[in-house]
């Protein structure tokens, strides 16, 4: 696909190994990104330089058909990574090791929401590795104009490649759906393939049993089609922990562990994978100098986003007092004395938000709730009601990571209560109260991002 078209110069990410291109009384360089190792341009004659996964060459303005073509491997290691999520200090510590790979695969979320400069830091990274980088979208990656950022970067969301006698096909599953449209894709691309590989961003199971996968008709339809097919392999992330099984003669493998908070007390990882002629083994690998689970909340704002560390925010100014909240069957629950970080100082730091933006507060196991402006920001009868909303990170004299269940968001309500009926009387429509009849769902464990999304 062309990325770019500028005046005396072409910009091509190749998808494939091997590609026709057709260059029609063109004049000008042409520069052909994503090469497998091996690659070289037949039918042309002329100079060219080549460095990492890159190569140039000039065109002379008469029309020319050249043919990418890659001395493959019979046997090689590729490597399959997934939900780096913007953790990019983490995703830099596994680039050495990736690029030892003949390709790298990546099961998508690459970045929190969809921001171009998010998408701009990540490539960053993935210009480093050098070796060819293939992706299918994740539901984090498309977020507000993230598909647009995306395409830019990397072209279609739906294709496929061969490499020695392996197909690799790759749906868009950002939606959490595979299509009728994408299983009749993939009925075509694997109809005369040796042996097939699918690269999903959802998974068809959840070994944590959380329902953290496709929706229950697209995990049916991509089960039983891997079945019939006889399909080698379905990698997949989206849950961020390692796990596999088999099923019929197909491995289903999940690796979501690239960069993002852990589900599980695992390790942020990859998934090597060596293939011969005779089989295809999978091993996981923990990512070196891997700087350990991600500390600190991670904000993103309309335009720019930022990661502030545990010793960042207890350097910034706090609030406390005591406060509690009433759970669904009544009871009050968590009665402490509280300290920690307006919601709002935080949002200062990445442009705040304004009436009618939604922010969307996650916790490290994929929990979420949205507030509204005055949540955030509340009037003199909100903050009669609801208190001032805060990201605690001290409970009763116990720090984070200390105390367990912070960062956390809490209400500091004035009668120390934030109850059933305050959660109702302070929650937009279709948020909060009105998604599940509780204030301490409110109430998020373990906060790990915390996003401003724009007014529709």
């Amino acid at each position: 696909m062309v990325l770019e078209q500028e005046s005396g110069q072409y910009t091509i990410r190749c998808l494939a190994p091997d590609m026709h291109i057709s260059i029609d009384g063109f004049k000008g360089s042409v520069v052909l990104t994503n090469l497998f190792p091996g690659s070289f341009l037949d039918g042309y004659d002329g100079q060219f330089s080549r460095t990492g996964n890159r190569m140039a060459f000039d065109c002379t303005g008469e029309s020319g058909e050249y043919r990418l073509v890659t001395d493959e491997k019979s046997t090689f290691k590729f490597a399959v990574i997934g939900d780096t999520q913007g953790m990019n200090s983490i995703f830099s510590s596994a680039v050495d090791q990736l690029r030892e790979y003949e390709f790298v695969i990546h099961c998508g979320d690459l970045v929190p929401s969809g921001s171009e400069d998010q998408y701009d830091e990540a490539m960053a990274v993935i210009d480093d590795i050098t070796v060819p980088f293939h992706i299918t979208p994740g539901n984090h990656d498309v977020k507000s104009e993230g598909r647009i950022e995306f395409a830019k970067r990397f072209g279609p969301s739906m294709y496929s490649f061969v490499y020695s006698d392996i197909t690799f096909a790759f749906i868009d599953s950002s939606d959490l759906n595979v299509s009728s449209v994408e299983l009749d894709w993939l009925w075509q691309v694997f109809e005369r393939a040796a042996r097939k590989v699918i690269i999903t961003h959802a998974p068809i199971y959840d070994p944590l049993g959380t329902n953290h996968t496709l929706d229950e008709r697209s995990c049916q339809a991509l089960r039983e089609f891997a079945v019939e097919n006889a399909v080698t392999a379905i990698f997949s992330g989206h849950i961020h922990t390692f796990d596999s099984i088999r099923v019929g003669e197909t491995d289903i493998i999940i690796t979501g562990g690239g960069g993002a908070s852990l589900y599980d007390e695992g390790t942020h990882h990859f998934v090597s994978v060596s293939v011969s002629n005779q089989s295809i083994e999978y091993e996981k690998v923990d990512i070196d100098g891997d700087p350990g689970e991600s500390s600190g909340i991670v904000l993103i704002g309309k335009q720019t986003s930022l990661h502030l560390t545990l010793d960042e925010l207890y350097r910034m100014s706090t609030t406390g007092g005591y406060s509690s909240f009433e759970n669904n069957f009544g009871n009050t629950v968590g009665y402490g004395l509280y300290d920690g970080i307006l919601v709002g100082d935080l949002l200062a730091l990445v442009g705040g938000m304004e009436e009618g933006d939604v922010v969307t507060i996650t916790s490290a196991d994929g929990y979420s709730q949205e507030f509204g402006y005055l949540n955030i920001y509340p009037d003199e009868e909100w903050r009669s009601i609801q208190g001032d909303m805060v990201i605690a990170l001290e409970c009763d004299g116990e720090p984070v990571p200390e105390w367990p269940d912070g960062p956390r968001i809490i209400m500091l309500s004035q009668d120390e209560l934030y109850s059933n009926e305050d959660c109702e009387r302070t929650s937009y429509d279709g948020q909060g109260y009105f998604v599940y009849e509780s204030a301490g769902a409110r109430w998020i464990k373990n906060v790990l991002s915390i996003a401003v999304e724009a007014s529709n």
